[in-house]
Order: structure tokens, then sequence, then C-alpha cells
């Protein structure tokens, strides 16, 4: 918002920080609709939370759309109600009166983006049962991280599907023991152990119409552990290979955390199970466990709202 108001003062003092080597300013209007869900909410990422482009600040969208006439803005401003009050040293009454939005608004087709700056590779497949985003987070350590390197988040299907669990507040003790931790994310765990900070490289960011593809690896987030996942998508498909390779013998836990009700499930003979004492951040919060050996795979089947995945 402080952004937007320097910059509308210096426009009516002759001054155009909107076209400011190559309109650098626009990627702040940009970047929310590159990250977020095609229902305009962004992933919880790290300590956030699902926050949605449409609320209290959605009509900024309103000088992104009357200095750069992106018509991709119109998505937001279609959701957002036009203001008839103006507050002392904000913003004055709506911008748009004299705009018809609904004629001039054509929805667009949602597409992969690689933002490496932050490091979210995010695939996108859309066909008329809507848009397919999966996030494969391998970017570098930074400030309210978590050590979740390689964890994916995935919507489809008109939901979330796989998320990260974001976070709550610092002061509740679920932050420390579970949304912070390692085995919370859908990404592998080593050893019990938390993942050190790090980064991971993106080998291969492959987007594509019909099916879309990428790769990361690391070998920072355990020491002597070299991590490795490939990301397959198809319109009704997400391959997940993720490796793990080290010269020791090492205890690995690849977890998912699937949104729904377990309707069916084909896991062979399921036997009570207990972790040994004392458990770790993450480990600790879980209860009633079962395991199962099963070396012709593992069949689930969930209802996530009505959709059997």
């Amino acid at each position: 918002q402080a952004l937007v108001i320097d910059t509308e003062i210096l426009w009516h003092h002759g001054i155009d920080l909107y076209r400011y080597r190559n309109c650098a300013l626009k990627r702040i209007f940009d970047s929310p609709l590159y990250y977020a869900y095609p229902n305009l909410v962004g992933p919880a990422i790290h300590d956030s939370g699902n926050s949605s482009i449409v609320g209290r600040e959605g009509y900024l969208y309103e000088y992104g759309y009357w200095r750069y006439r992106d018509p991709r803005y119109l998505q937001v401003l279609s959701r957002t109600g036009r203001r008839l009050s103006a507050a002392f040293q904000q913003f004055t009454v709506s911008t748009l009166f004299d705009l018809d939005i609904e004629n001039e608004y054509t929805p667009y087709t949602p597409e992969s983006v690689n933002l490496n700056g932050v490091g979210y590779g995010i695939l996108r497949l859309t066909d008329g049962d809507g848009s397919r985003n999966l996030l494969l987070d391998y970017g570098p350590n930074r400030s309210h991280g978590h050590p979740d390197k390689l964890n994916i988040d995935l919507w489809a299907f008109g939901n979330l599907q796989i998320p990260d669990p974001g976070t709550v507040w610092y002061e509740d003790p679920a932050y420390k023991k579970w949304f912070r931790t390692t085995f919370a994310h859908n990404t592998l765990s080593v050893d019990m152990q938390e993942q050190q900070a790090c980064g991971a490289e993106l080998l291969v960011f492959a987007p594509g119409d019909a099916h879309a593809m990428q790769r990361g690896r690391t070998d920072e987030a355990y020491s002597g552990v070299m991590m490795d996942r490939s990301l397959f998508m198809t319109r009704n498909c997400v391959a997940d290979l993720f490796g793990a390779f080290s010269r020791m013998k090492r205890v690995y836990d690849l977890a998912w955390h699937p949104l729904g009700e377990c309707i069916e499930k084909d896991l062979g003979d399921l036997k009570k199970f207990e972790l040994p004492e004392p458990r770790y951040m993450g480990y600790c919060m879980l209860e009633n466990m079962m395991s199962s050996e099963n070396n012709g795979g593992t069949k689930l089947k969930y209802n996530n709202k009505g959709r059997i995945l």
C-alpha cells in the first residue's frame, strides 16, 4: 500500500516510477497472481497462512490496472467491491466506476512459473476440469523458513489436495511440535531428525500443455545424504520419484499429508506400531500408529469434498 501511495504522489508530480527500470514495480502486482491457486488464495508456505489476494488490499489492483492496463488484474477487480468512501492520507474513492469489468474481463489460463528468486517451481495444467498446481519448494533458507526442503504443495480439481501446513501462532506449542517440523511437510525426514537450514538445486523445470515435470536435489539437508526428487504431472496423475542416497544405513521417512477421508486402502496386514523414545519434534504428535510390510506397493483412496483420489 505504501509503495502505491508514494508512486501515485510522484506520478502527480511528473515522476513515473511505474515504468522505472523496465516497469519493475509491476512485479508487486504480478507476483501474487503467479503464486496463487486458481481461487486467488496463496499457498501457506513457511511462516504464513492461506491468504486471499481478494481482501482488504485488493483495491490496489485498481491502480495496477489504471497504470498498466494488464487484463489479468481484472480477475481480482471482478471480485473486489468498489469503494465509495475515502480515508485520510490513504486513497480516494474507486477509480474504476466507468469500467465495465464484466465485458472487458476474459478469464485467462494460469501458466507454469519458476519463481527462482524465492525458489518455488509451480507447474500448472488446465482444462475444463480446472487447473492443477504443483509447487516444489527448492529455495534458499530464509527468515521465517521451515526445515522442509523439496516439500510439495498440490492443488487439483478445485481444492487443495496435499498442503503445506503453514503455521500457527508462535506461542502455540504445536508450532514447534508440528507446524515447523520437517515431518509435518510433504518431504523426507532422515533418522527422525530435522533437516538443516539449506537450499536446493532445481535441475529440471519443464512445463507443458498435457504433461509437465520438475526435478530438484540437495545434499545439504542431512550430512552424508543426497536427496533427489522428480515430479511428473498430467491432468489426472502426479508421479513422485524421491531418491535418497547415503553410504551408511539411515532411516528414511517420506511423508505425504493428503486432505480428506480415507475410504479404501490396500495396505496388507496392519500392525500396531510404536516409535522408539524419545520422540523428536513432529513424531511426538503421532497417535494410533499402524505399520505394514508390503513389497507390492500401497494403494489408498481419499474422498476430498466429493472428489475421489
